[in-house]
């Protein structure tokens, strides 16, 4: 490296020393400063490097870097010099001062960047481990290098680092953190990878032990009852362990067993240590002597040494000294210097009791504390969870009679009786004043805040069915609130709270005086803002404050009000409201670009700080989407005009663009990586800022695919993330759980499968309306997998419309994107649900609520869940039945907790599942879950299987969301019986759908009297001679005013797909029993319409998602009732459920058809014989037309080059071009025949406008020649390719030459392309003459064509042989005549079967009853053998005469 010095020496140095330096080259460079004086021993210096290269940046900031007394200052002002630094905040550089961490507990170290970049250029950043074995006198260390992804394999290239816990053993460690940072543009590929900017920073952690915990009980509990001759187990080889190896159990620990009665003391040498001189050993029996007191009469203190090191104690209670008193039993744990303690009181009680067993229905509630105790938060609320144990000579006799009371610790009187729902859930006073208490319950926050208490007895009491009574009491210790500190708002000067400028001025945070009463330390704070709508948001979260650098941050626009949540390491809450309000306005449009080209937003996603990435993406989504297109188009060319529609879209992209980078600065920045609801809480929200308001159209045209499957990966992880967090209570995961179900919800609305025609249809401005500007966008992009490829060589079709087929393709994407993204979203809201029920306490209820999606929780006892209820703001409504319960029922009772979780999408959320047409689209989708008292699914198929069962199923009302409400159809009955003879009249009901039921509803216009009688039948037309299911008007139940009649499944039978047929008549006689149950009655009771009506029907369905087969069903699920407004189900598993519902728009008026066959009442039928008749003239003409052209086409075409003055010898070639498509050939065809006396020259088929080589065509030529060619070997035929476009191609199926002399035909098979671009590409071929030895497959082709054209009856109406004597006049006759036969052949079947069986055969596009095949094959039997006659007379019979040979006609 080049060196300068600077002369003179300067005598006297001015401060600050300012001097100048221009670098020419490209490099690393050391500037070095030196001081010294004449009493200096040694000069004082201080050196920096300097990285000189391509990259834009600005001039870095002034860093002050303080050397014994002399101070040095470096100021760099070239623009390609870039300051790129790092540094862990409160860091532990000294090796013998290293910060201290449990090995059980997690290790989170940031580094802060510090860029001072105009462009934020490529990163790498690693961790490296080292462990330390360091001279605590002198500081030297000898460092051990571990393998960074063993120690934390998700962090350890990333600027926060997360070491899990149990991840590094004791010692102490040197952690360095390196990063580099590179320009990829490759301006000057030489230096921008071998010299890039690169810093490292370390810190020393040391890890230390973590405290013993010693229990002996399932919970902890302080003192537990036992009766006569019950066994007192305590089992500290379950509980108790070292949280530094866990799946060690007990491993290295030794116990030291002690008892005593309750009132005694331990006897203690004179240093306080336990006196072991004299231990005791546990009696086999009761012993006599018992003055010595202690647990067994031989006095307190150690039990024998035998048994101090076992992990289990097991005695009768028989041996203890007195019924009535307590006895505390103690363990001491030992292992490698650590010591922890445990002990319980055993109550010596009358009788055989139940033996209960209470614990924390969530683990995260509650904690043992450094001294064993077990710790509660007040913040929070507390649920217990009792069972009773069958074991050690327990007697869970039902019924269990449970009481639940609380005392402050040490007290005998109770705080509050537990029946007041605002302070406790899980018990209630009947009208006789007696407390009831199931078996668990919730302590609610609000006791905590109007009782509180350093610690509260709780004490459960059990009574079984013998009248014995058993209990348990838990102590826990309140865990108080930091107290005692003040936070607040501050401005940079001369910034003021009032007019303060979004992302421009940074606010500054700080507190100060906080104190831990428990003094274990303030854990963190957290600073929420709130908009003006309410809305909190979390801003920023600080672990401690430094004076050195203020915990800063900047805001979106608005106007906001703070608070702040002041948390100890325990996790007990203290919220201090701030008085401060800050207004924050948008910043200028120059502010902004200033902004901008400074650097700092881009310095700031580089940061690795997703608080300030959070606000900084809110903020600037904020300002830019304000509607001033001149902050988004900035950067376009001034003199660009643009139409409104073409600026908006401009507009859409370059938003959405920014939206795309926002996602892509949260997974940077470690939005993927979440380990805290805070920063869960910020990655949702700012999610929610990125994708705004769907519902805004403007809005929506900036979100396209890419940013939404950014969103739903990014939203996975959070919903995994927040899995494994230790949560206490719904209440902390419901502001993250709304952001992401709002979030899911608009994603969901996004990619909503488009239903209407634009895809069905080729123009592209129809196609491409609902395709986003931002996803026509990047289709423009190459490589992208939705881009649409013009292909140029032979075998592509070039497309009519490019953006058509464009658009074709973003819509088959997002129908892809939409069923991958319904399931990761059904599966995430599961997830949510199952998390809040997770951490619920018995009888809370819990809702999460957004504009699209609900999710509501509840734990409730097996009584309560038999309740119906009501889904809030949803009108679902779910009943389980009386028969149900999780558990065994005790004497009808269900004392088995159930979890409920409701899940209400507003839509359905998967779009894409086979047979989705099923739902339609006004029904809600509802899923339901149900869990055991530990959270598991349970399994409640057994509760209701129709129809074997006749047990009750779950019951779940389906809402609709009806925006148009249709109206009932007028029908003029009284006008239309006086204009027709026949005055009943049909309505046709069509029901599309499987699995449907039927509703009919009817209100009558008029109060004159009738007898109004519906009938309906299935695919005919009920009459007075038959039907299926008839009622009388005035049998109809009613609701709001309107009859209906509901035909249930029953009813039914999913005979869907087809149609039902409804009639209404006015009888003057109601039908007898008889009448009904024949299905037919007397003609004479129909009268004349004496009232008009109104008719509205629709057809109904229920339906669940079949996940493993991905399609919607209705197999196992009942509709029991449905109206305009909702559907009623029965069901007997959980999943998602949705309904189909579907108005019959204008139901047709049909004639009364009877036997009677006048025009009036049968126009369909003549119309339809009519319409045929017409059809076969039509045809019957163009038939012979060609039959005509046919005779015409039979003349063989003489080629163009025989000599016939010369030749005496002909041949007839029969030439047969394949019916493929683009077969049809122009191009000259030249060949040759060899056989093995002769073989011709090469010969040419005449060329002539009439295509002589069409698809599928037969044509005959003559060759002549001078002598007989002998026995033919092969046929060589070629053509030059000169047919313009398809043309060219010729695909050939075969030749015939005929011997005329001989007679003897020759066949050469070919089968195969002539074509450049087809097939093998070869445009010759040499064709063997056919052998006996044909293969299967051509064999099969050959005799698959001349099927095709001589025998099927329809298709060789169009493609007869023209050789054949049949003509095409006869085929059309055959045809018309079998359809007339079939016709008539299904009519009489179908009034004289009766067969009643309905169960249909699904074949896809078609269902068939087993009535229809029957009719089907019978209507066959009667039609086939009238035709195959009339087809056999037609091909044998001979003309009158004979037709000319074609060889005798040559042109």
């Amino acid at each position: 490296m080049p060196t300068i010095q600077y002369d003179p020496i300067v005598d006297a140095l001015p401060v600050p020393f300012i001097t100048q330096h221009s670098y020419w080259e490209n490099g690393v460079y050391n500037l070095s400063g030196i001081a010294f004086n004449k009493q200096s021993d040694e000069p004082t210096s201080y050196s920096l490097q300097v990285i000189v290269s391509s990259t834009i940046c600005r001039p870095p900031k002034l860093r002050k870097c303080t050397i014994m007394k002399f101070s040095f200052f470096s100021c760099i002002s070239n623009k390609n010099i870039c300051t790129f630094d790092y540094s862990i905040p409160f860091n532990a550089s000294d090796n013998r001062v290293p910060t201290k961490y449990m090995r059980s507990e997690e290790i989170i170290i940031e580094t802060k960047a510090e860029l001072d970049c105009g462009t934020v250029y490529n990163r790498n950043m690693l961790w490296r481990f080292y462990r330390a074995d360091v001279n605590i006198t002198n500081g030297a260390e000898n460092l051990t290098e571990i393998t960074g992804h063993t120690v934390a394999e998700d962090t350890y290239q990333r600027n926060k680092l997360i070491i899990p816990p149990l991840r590094l053993l004791y010692g102490t460690y040197k952690l360095t953190f390196t990063a580099r940072m590179w320009d990829l543009d490759m301006r000057d590929p030489s230096l921008t990878h071998k010299l890039p900017f690169e810093r490292t920073v370390f810190t020393y952690i040391e890890i230390y032990p973590s405290p013993l915990v010693a229990k002996i009980m399932t919970g902890s509990p302080s003192k537990v009852s036992r009766g006569v001759g019950q066994d007192i187990v305590l089992e500290p080889y379950l509980y108790a362990y070292d949280p530094d190896f866990p799946d060690s159990k007990m491993e290295g620990i030794e116990f030291v067993w002690l008892c005593k009665e309750s009132h005694e003391v331990y006897p203690v040498l004179g240093s306080g240590d336990l006196y072991t001189a004299n231990n005791h050993t546990i009696p086999e029996e009761k012993l006599s002597d018992i003055s010595l007191g202690g647990c067994f009469g031989t006095g307190p203190g150690i039990l024998d040494k035998e048994e101090q090191t076992e992990g289990i104690l097991n005695i009768k209670t028989d041996i203890l000294t007195e019924i009535g008193k307590d006895y505390e039993f103690k363990i001491i744990a030992r292992k490698a210097g650590r010591n922890a303690s445990s002990s319980v009181i055993v109550s010596y009680v009358t009788g055989v009791p139940p033996i209960l067993e209470v614990v924390c229905s969530d683990p995260s509630m509650c904690f043992t504390n450094s001294k064993g105790e077990q710790c509660i938060n007040p913040n929070l609320r507390l649920g217990l969870r009792a069972v009773c144990s069958s074991k050690f000579g327990s007697d869970c006799t039902e019924p269990l009679a449970y009481k639940w009371e609380i005392f402050k610790t040490g007290m005998t009187t109770t705080l509050l009786e537990l029946s007041d729902p605002s302070y406790s859930l899980g018990c209630s006073k009947l009208s006789s004043g007696q407390l009831v208490c199931k078996s668990d319950l919730g302590i609610l926050q609000k006791f905590f805040v109007d009782f509180e208490n350093d610690a509260y007895d709780i004490k459960l009491t059990a009574t079984n069915g013998n009248g014995d009574t058993g209990f348990i009491y838990l102590t826990l210790k309140l865990n108080k609130a930091p107290y005692g500190g003040s936070c607040r708002i501050s401005t940079k000067s001369p910034v003021v709270l009032s007019s303060v400028t979004s992302l421009v001025d940074e606010l500054v945070l700080s507190c100060d005086g906080w104190m831990d009463p428990e003094d274990i330390g303030i854990g963190s704070y957290k600073l929420l803002v709130i908009d003006g709508t309410g809305k909190e948001s979390n801003v920023i979260v600080v672990s401690r404050f430094n004076s050195d650098e203020p915990s800063t941050f900047r805001l979106a626009p608005g106007t906001f009000s703070f608070k702040v949540l002041v948390t100890d390491v325990n996790g007990a809450i203290k919220e201090t409201v701030l008085q401060e309000t800050a207004i924050v306005g948008l910043p200028t449009a120059e502010q902004l670009k200033q902004l901008e080209d400074s650097g700092f937003i881009e310095q700031a996603k580089a940061s690795g700080d997703i608080n300030l990435v959070a606000a900084i993406i809110a903020a600037q989504l904020a300002i830019k989407s304000t509607g001033d297109t001149a902050l988004v188009l900035e950067n376009s060319p001034e003199n660009e005009i643009l139409s409104p529609q073409e600026k908006a879209e401009k507009v859409a992209v370059s938003l959405g663009q920014m939206k795309v980078d926002a996602m892509v600065s949260i997974e940077e920045n470690g939005g993927d990586l979440i380990t805290t609801l805070d920063g869960a809480n910020i990655v949702s929200q700012t999610v929610s800022n990125v994708l705004g308001d769907t519902s805004d159209s403007a809005n929506k045209a900036t979100i396209g695919l890419e940013l939404t499957e950014k969103v739903i990966n990014i939203t996975e992880d959070t919903v995994a993330a927040l899995k494994t967090m230790d949560i206490s209570t719904p209440t902390e995961i419901l502001p993250v759980a709304t952001s992401i179900v709002e979030n899911i919800g608009k994603v969901l609305d996004i990619l909503k499968k488009d239903e209407s025609t634009a895809t069905k249809t080729d123009d592209s401005e129809q196609l491409c309306a609902s395709i986003s500007p931002i996803d026509k966008y990047n289709a423009e992009k190459p490589g992208t997998d939705y881009e649409t490829e013009i292909g140029d060589d032979y075998s592509m079709t070039v497309p009519v419309d490019p953006k058509a087929q464009q658009c074709k393709g973003l819509h088959a994407a997002t129908q892809i994107a939409s069923g991958v993204t319904g399931t990761k979203a059904t599966d995430m809201v599961e997830d949510l649900a199952a998390l809040i029920l997770s951490k619920s306490v018995i009888g809370e209820e819990f809702l999460v609520e957004t504009d699209d999606i609900k999710i509501f929780t509840k734990l409730v006892s097996g009584e309560d869940a038999k309740k119906s209820f009501e889904i809030p703001n949803t009108k679902v409504v779910i009943d389980l039945p009386d028969e149900f319960c999780l558990e065994n029922q005790q004497k009808g009772n269900c004392n088995a907790p159930v979890g409920i979780s409701a899940i209400v999408y507003n839509s359905n959320p998967r779009t894409t599942a086979k047979y989705v047409d099923r739902i339609s689209p006004d029904s809600v989708a509802v899923e339901v879950k149900l869990s055991d008292r530990v959270h598991q699914p349970s399994d409640v198929t057994g509760i209701y299987d129709p129809p074997q069962s006749v047990n009750p199923g779950i019951r779940i009302e389906i809402p609709r969301n009806l925006k148009n409400p249709k109206k009932p159809t007028f029908t003029d009955a009284i006008s239309i019986s006086k204009t027709q003879r026949q005055v009943p009249i049909s309505h046709l009901v069509p029901v599309p759908k499987a699995d449907s039921t039927i509703t009919v509803e009817m209100k009558v216009k008029g109060s004159e009297s009738h007898n109004l009688t519906l009938f309906i039948s299935h695919e005919r037309i009920p009459t007075y001679r038959s039907f299926m299911y008839s009622i009388q008007f005035k049998n109809l139940p009613t609701r709001n005013d309107i009859s209906y009649w509901f035909l249930d499944s029953s009813v039914v039978q999913n005979r869907t797909g087809g149609r039902w047929f409804l009639t209404v008549a006015d009888l003057s006689k109601s039908l007898s029993d008889q009448e009904i149950t024949e299905g037919k009655f007397d003609k004479a009771k129909i009268n004349n319409f004496r009232v008009n009506y109104d008719l509205r029907i629709f057809t109904s369905g229920c339906y669940y998602l079949d996940e493993i087969h991905n399609i919607w069903t209705g197999r196992g699920i009942k509709v029991v009732e449905t109206t305009y407004e909702k559907t009623v189900c029965l069901t007997s598993h959980m999943t998602l459920f949705s309904a189909g519902f579907f108005f019959q728009e204008t139901p047709y008026n049909f004639d009364f058809i009877i036997k009677e066959a006048d025009f009036q009442d049968n126009t369909i039928i003549y119309m339809t014989v009519i319409i045929t008749l017409i059809c076969y003239t039509i045809f019957l003409i163009g038939a012979r037309f060609m039959d005509h052209k046919d005779t015409k086409n039979l003349s063989s075409i003489c080629l163009e080059d025989n000599k016939l003055e010369i030749d005496t010898y002909v041949y007839e070639i029969i030439v047969f071009t394949g019916n493929k498509s683009q077969a049809t050939c122009k191009s000259n065809i030249y060949f040759v025949i060899n056989g093995d006396r002769n073989e011709t020259d090469i010969r040419r088929f005449p060329c002539s406008k009439t295509e002589y080589f069409k698809k599928g065509g037969m044509k005959s030529f003559i060759l002549t020649c001078q002598r007989p060619l002998g026995d033919l070997n092969f046929f060589r035929v070629w053509h030059d390719n000169s047919g313009i476009g398809d043309y060219a191609s010729w695909f050939l199926s075969g030749i015939v030459v005929k011997d005329i002399n001989t007679g003897v035909n020759y066949q050469f098979v070919c089968n195969k392309w002539l074509a450049l671009e087809k097939g093998d590409g070869l445009i010759e071929r040499t064709i063997p003459v056919n052998s006996n030895n044909v293969s299967l497959i051509q064999n099969f082709h050959t005799q698959k064509m001349r099927s095709m054209k001589q025998n099927h009856l329809w298709t060789s109406a169009f493609d007869r042989p023209p050789r054949s004597r049949y003509t095409r006049c006869q085929r059309v006759a055959c045809c018309f005549t079998f359809l007339f036969v079939s016709m008539l052949g299904n009519a009489f079947w179908y009034s004289i079967t009766k067969v009643e069986d309905y169960q249909y055969v699904d074949l896809g596009i078609v269902k068939l009853s087993v009535r229809e095949v029957i009719i089907g094959i019978m209507a066959n039997v009667f039609s086939f053998p009238a035709i195959f006659l009339l087809t056999y007379l037609f091909k044998h019979s001979k003309h009158f005469s004979l037709r000319n040979n074609r060889n005798d006609i040559v042109n």
